[in-house]
């Protein structure tokens, strides 16, 4: 946290982000992009963001400090006030970028935790369908676990390419992962929305 202080980041969680940047070709970021973050506070990610010389919507349930080049929605981005509000300020655009740090209360239950964690990367991915750009790219933190995997399975019908990657500056006991998929197909993406996903229970992806 030192080191994030001195650096002028919110939190160490910025370099989890530069560093998954740095990881992938074409980088995440790019010079006039358009990102949208859920689960920002308090705005370390936002402030990589924008010194990337990304526009930002930042969404959180919890206050954020004002950042210049940050444009913040309070509230929960599950609520279809929220969402709009979201769209709304993207003014006809679409992102080249979504990002999801959401974390759910802990219960200390680990496959409880975990649940509620997929239940909110899914709908993630639901509002990508609303403000991702065909092509766009997706990086949301998930947890190890048994519903990792068709996680990942379920992102690769309506991403090209679909991986997990733990930063360098993500602890080594945590069970904390990112999935980080790339170039959005919003066909695909219906298709198995409007499907109701029957081929993934089938394939024991719920």
């Amino acid at each position: 946290m030192r080191k994030a202080l001195r650096d002028g980041y919110r939190s160490r969680a910025a370099y989890k982000l530069l560093q998954m940047d740095a990881r992938f070709r074409p980088p995440l970021l790019r010079k006039d992009g358009v990102a949208v973050e859920l689960g920002a506070a308090p705005g370390s990610w936002s402030q990589v963001l924008v010194a990337k010389g990304m526009r930002v919507i930042a969404v959180d349930m919890l206050p954020l400090e004002p950042l210049v080049g940050v444009d913040f929605v309070k509230g929960d981005f599950t609520e279809k006030t929220v969402q709009q509000d979201v769209v709304g300020r993207l003014n006809g655009e679409l992102c080249d970028l979504l990002l999801s740090d959401v974390s759910p209360n802990r219960s200390g239950n680990k496959s409880l935790d975990e649940a509620r964690l997929v239940a909110l990367l899914e709908q993630s991915f639901s509002f990508a369908r609303k403000v991702l750009r065909p092509g766009g790219s997706f990086v949301g933190k998930v947890l190890q676990g048994s519903e990792l995997q068709p996680l990942l399975q379920l992102s690769r019908r309506f991403f090209s390419s679909g991986v997990l990657a733990k930063p360098p500056a993500s602890r080594l006991a945590s069970a904390e992962m990112y999935l980080v998929a790339r170039c959005f197909d919003p066909v695909a993406f219906d298709t198995v929305w409007k499907s109701g996903r029957r081929d993934d229970e089938n394939r024991g992806i719920r």
